[in-house]
């Protein structure tokens, strides 16, 4: 089926915008952005793939052009994976694979965990698993910074201080090391901080105590039935140790690392990860 190329769907009271790129062709691909509340924007990145299936972005509810009113309390990983759902059923779409980033890795192992029926394949790049695992390697990542940025971070984690301009500094290594770290030439890479980021995950990137900061998704790996591709970057917040909890839980999985990226690897090696998304797609359609 032909995906329409841009709408609104309804959802708990508000509207899930979304917009297709490509014709149609192969299994479309879902994409979920990271955050929780970037935005679709800096997934466009994926636009090549759209040479041969449909691909979908759309606003998860709470950012970009998917708002709703302030509360707090709505903000949940099973409101999101209701949100992909309803997305899913109201476009009639029969088959398709999902690419989770970061967050939206988060996202795609819970509503792959439910064994939706459609899905072909699961791709989660740069995803926590357990959020306690990811801060602890997070924390470990900082500890390797040169002084003084490592002191400022760690005093950051332990206190909250996030205003001042050595943190400030501090975290700009943190991300020119782990986060992108090419140059993007003038591009931006930079999102408002929306209620559903502060909520869920907290002041910064490095101070993840939000209501994620105790969930642990490792159980829902073990109930994901379809292929699964794994990407990280090598100096990504994703390490060696939170890539190794999805390859130990999910039945059907490998995994490829980027040398030259940190979080956003389809950024940092773009022909690369194009590369590998389009012939895993492909292997499954």
């Amino acid at each position: 089926m032909l995906i329409p190329k841009e709408g609104k769907i309804p959802y708990a009271g508000f509207e899930t915008w979304y917009t297709a790129v490509g014709r149609e062709g192969r299994t479309p691909l879902i994409t979920l952005h990271g955050g929780p509340g970037a935005g679709h924007g800096y997934m466009r990145v994926l636009d090549p793939l759209s040479d041969v299936r449909q691909v979908l972005y759309y606003d998860q509810l709470g950012c970009g052009n998917s708002p709703a009113d302030s509360d707090p309390g709505r903000w949940t990983v099973e409101l999101f994976a209701d949100e992909l759902a309803n997305l899913i059923d109201r476009l009639g779409i029969g088959s398709y694979h999902i690419l989770g980033q970061s967050w939206g890795g988060m996202l795609g192992i819970c509503f792959a965990g439910r064994q939706p029926e459609g899905l072909k394949s699961l791709i989660l790049a740069d995803s926590p698993v357990s959020v306690p695992e990811w801060n602890a390697e997070s924390r470990r990542l900082a500890e390797e910074l040169p002084t003084p940025y490592r002191e400022t971070l760690l005093y950051a984690i332990e206190h909250g201080e996030d205003n001042s301009p050595e943190f400030q500094a501090a975290m700009g290594a943190f991300m020119k090391k782990h986060f992108i770290r090419r140059d993007l030439g003038g591009a931006q890479f930079e999102t408002s901080p929306t209620e559903v980021y502060v909520t869920m995950q907290g002041p910064s990137e490095l101070q993840l105590t939000g209501t994620l900061r105790d969930v642990d998704l490792t159980e829902n790996l073990k109930k994901i039935q379809v292929p699964t591709l794994v990407l990280a970057g090598r100096y990504d917040q994703c390490t060696p140790a939170v890539v190794r909890r999805m390859l130990d839980n999910i039945e059907n999985v490998r995994a490829v690392e980027f040398e030259e990226s940190g979080h956003v690897p389809q950024f940092d090696e773009t022909d690369k990860f194009l590369q590998v998304v389009a012939r895993f797609l492909a292997e499954h359609d």
